[in-house]
């Protein structure tokens, strides 16, 4: 399987004019339940790319924090998914749609560690759990 990702890697990495945040953006595109986006500030913040790292090692990443997401969202009392639930609460199941919990990752590592924002942001209300 390895060898089979770093071969897409390869393959759209060889297009000329294309850097690391392209790339990752087009291998996203074609499986955003596998491929998170990447860019230079998420690389340095993970260490990726120095010396013998490869982008094996941001699938790597992606996937132990995807299990940390759902181990602690189970922990925590609930029940299915948490990409689904995410997607129930923030209206997309409404429009017939569900995020992967890649693409979640993707959305929450481009804000903490590319544009620096505080997570949770500083203005959102502690999450309430409703009551039947």
């Amino acid at each position: 399987m390895a060898e089979k990702i770093n071969r897409i890697y390869a393959g759209v990495y060889s297009i000329q004019g294309l850097w690391l945040t392209g790339v990752s953006k087009i291998v996203h595109l074609l499986n955003d339940k596998l491929f998170a986006i990447l860019n230079l500030d998420i690389s340095n913040h993970f260490g990726i790319l120095e010396g013998n790292t490869t982008l094996i090692q941001w699938l790597r990443i992606t996937q132990q924090n995807a299990r940390e997401v759902t181990k602690n969202f189970h922990e925590q009392g609930f029940s299915g998914s948490p990409e689904k639930f995410l997607s129930d609460k923030l209206g997309y199941t409404s429009y017939g749609y569900e995020k992967s919990l890649v693409k979640f990752l993707d959305e929450f590592f481009w804000l903490r560690f590319g544009d620096n924002l505080p997570i949770p942001p500083r203005w959102a209300p502690p999450y309430i759990i409703e009551e039947d």
